[in-house]
């Protein structure tokens, strides 16, 4: 799994705070597994497609993140702002991946407090599946 986060350009010191802020982005909207899957996966597209695109944020929305609103946010614009500089081709992913992940991480702090043991056992899942998943698409 850090081997796959370093490869998308994250520091050693910042993968278990990452893995950490997309873990309670899910529980706090009540995911599972599943999404913990679908979220990483959308990460995971976002990073490698290089520019920041509606389709891959729609992956997240779609399980109750909101990611639009998260990223605006971060970038001191207004979502609208966002999504127009998003269509025009203007956002870079290596830019505003790490704010996603850190406005992700900030806007649904301690969710996973509240799961407890059951959160271990979707960490350990979401390690696996960004090591797969980031192993295909690179």
């Amino acid at each position: 799994s850090a081997k796959s986060l370093l490869a998308m350009g994250i520091s050693a010191e910042q993968v278990i705070p990452d893995i950490q802020a997309v873990g309670n982005a899910v529980a706090a909207v009540g995911g599972g597994e599943e999404a913990l899957k679908g979220v990483s996966m959308a990460l995971g597209q976002i990073n490698t497609s290089g520019k920041l695109n509606a389709q891959d944020m729609m992956q997240l929305t779609s399980r109750g993140i909101a990611a639009w609103d998260i990223l605006a946010n971060k970038m001191g614009i207004s979502t609208e702002e966002l999504r127009k500089q998003s269509e025009q081709g203007k956002i870079m992913a290596s830019q505003v991946l790490p704010l996603l992940i850190q406005g992700m991480g900030e806007k649904y702090a301690g969710a996973t407090d509240k799961l407890g043991k059951s959160f271990t056992g979707m960490t350990s899942t979401l390690k696996d599946f960004i090591s797969s998943t980031l192993g295909e698409l690179t």
